[in-house]
């Protein structure tokens, strides 16, 4: 590149006699064949310094295939290396643990909401045939962590640990400085700690450390430079050659009916653009009848079911409404009646759909029991990270965990409050949550009064998955713990707000 910048390279190439001393010559200097981009008559960035990392490739399917192959004991061996060393290949002639691992997986799926898109198949089964990537995503990066704890002797999980942590930060669409810093040192960590724990500087064992090991410490360099990788990740690409292939119905002429479709596509983006407020429904007929809409809460919407005659809260639920009315300082607390008229869903601003656990209970299909959702932060006493029938809640600058119950109204005079009555899980166990980097957040749901909370609907923010922790023994025993861990939508912080698509419920996503 020497050459090139300063102005000799072209020069050096053109001299080329022949084709081969061209090639050589081209080599030399750096140069290489023009892009489209060469072209452009202004760059505010050179090439190759316009193409930003891709994130998505390198840690969803280059660094997975890694680390499954050295589970599973796969990858090559050269003497005087042997297998029977290698003390993190734990599925390594144990089928029984690797089936009974992907069990846990399967066992998993159904606390992943539909929302989260395609859920992880079983690896012992499914590995081979098409994975793709954002199962990888799905299973290494939000179950792993957690599946992996009773399974990998400690070291090595501590240190797959740490790139799920490094990884999971720098997938975010917005990243503060601390926080870059954090995950950078985190994936320097990892690498050094990789080399050591698996490569051991055997010449033999040179082959396991990969480009894609090496490139993960580029990434916290290369957001600072470019900004979130996420923002520029093959998802959305990747994304719409899936839709559009899909939406081609005339197999005769395919290429035609693909530009129809792309068309169709341009003019529904230009109505988008020239009218905002537009909506468009997604998945069905829209039904306004029996949903109610609130001044007090714009955007958010009550979905049937709904309870045609009110009936009484618990005891325990009476007692965690009455906390919150005298909180709120409303009158009248001690002569109401006690009977309330339950909603089942709730529609969030950006158009998602919220359900409740007594709406669920009363399904008899397998549903993946939650939807992902996110609303911006609120200005309240308590502020929420809601699922659909999990939740998240930020009550005073601390983060819990909870389920939605159901939903009710509260009304004075012309004033209506649209309320959630949740139940929190416990916060997480603080030793788990340090050993693995942040990214086991394992707690037990609360039983009794103490774990119920009356919250406005307004505080809900954003679906999270609660899935079961299980413990699988060498012989492919599984048993739950009890306890439940916390897995989040990687990229939902892009999913902002908007008034022009209506999603409608997901009760027909069965697992």
């Amino acid at each position: 590149m020497a050459g090139f910048e300063a102005g000799t390279g072209p020069q050096t190439t053109i001299s080329a006699t022949t084709r081969p001393d061209h090639q050589t010559r081209r080599l030399e200097v750096g140069l290489c064949k023009q892009t489209l981009f060469s072209g452009l008559p202004h760059q505010p960035l050179p090439v190759p310094s316009i193409f930003p990392m891709d994130i998505m490739h390198l840690t969803t399917l280059n660094d997975p295939d890694l680390f499954l192959k050295l589970f599973t004991g796969k990858l090559n061996v050269y003497a005087p290396d042997n297998k029977s060393t290698w003390d993190w290949a734990i599925f390594y002639k144990n089928n029984a643990l690797w089936n009974a691992h992907g069990e846990t997986v399967v066992r998993a799926v159904p606390f992943l909401p539909s929302s989260f898109g395609r859920a992880p198949r079983d690896p012992a089964k499914k590995l081979n045939t098409g994975y793709k990537a954002w199962e990888f995503q799905q299973y290494l990066y939000g179950l792993g962590p957690t599946l992996f704890r009773h399974l990998l002797p400690r070291k090595y999980w501590l240190n797959f640990c740490k790139l799920v942590a490094g990884v999971r930060i720098l997938q975010r669409h917005s990243i503060g400085y601390q926080d870059l810093l954090r995950s950078h040192q985190l994936l320097m960590d990892f690498a050094y700690e990789f080399e050591e724990l698996y490569y051991q500087r055997m010449e033999s064992r040179i082959h396991f450390v990969r480009q894609s090991v090496h490139l993960l410490t580029h990434i916290g360099p290369e957001t600072f430079r470019a900004g979130p990788l996420a923002c520029y990740a093959q998802w959305t690409l990747e994304t719409a050659i899936g839709n559009l292939g899909r939406e081609i119905r005339q197999d005769r002429d395919i290429f035609a009916n693909l530009t129809q479709r792309a068309i169709i596509r341009a003019q529904v983006n230009a109505l988008c653009a020239r009218f905002p407020r537009i909506k468009f429904e997604v998945g069905g007929v829209s039904s306004q009848s029996n949903t109610r809409e609130f001044e007090e809460a714009i955007g958010y919407v009550f979905k049937p079911r709904c309870e045609e005659y009110p009936s009484p809260l618990t005891e325990d639920e009476f007692a965690a409404l009455k906390i919150y009315w005298n909180r709120q300082g409303w009158p009248n607390r001690d002569s109401w009646p006690n009977a309330i008229c339950r909603w089942a869903k709730l529609q969030l601003p950006n158009g998602q759909m919220a359900r409740s656990i007594w709406h669920e209970s009363n399904i008899t299909v397998k549903l993946r029991r939650t939807s992902c959702v996110e609303v911006g932060l609120l200005s309240s006493q308590i502020r929420f990270l809601v699922l659909i029938d999990t939740m998240q809640i930020i009550h005073n600058n601390s983060t819990r965990i909870g389920n939605v119950q159901f939903y009710f109204c509260i009304r004075f005079g012309d004033t209506r409050h649209p309320l959630a009555m949740i139940s929190l899980f416990s916060p997480p166990d603080a030793n788990i949550l340090s050993d693995s980097s942040g990214t086991v957040y394992l707690c037990d749901p609360m039983t009794g009064p103490e774990g119920l909370l009356v919250v406005p609907v307004t505080s809900i923010l954003s679906v999270v998955s609660m899935f079961p922790d299980m413990h699988v023994t060498q012989d492919g025993h599984i048993s739950e713990t009890g306890k439940f861990s916390l897995m989040r939508h990687a990229y939902i912080g892009l999913a902002h707000p908007s008034p022009m698509v209506v999603y409608f419920d997901d009760d027909d996503d069965t697992v």
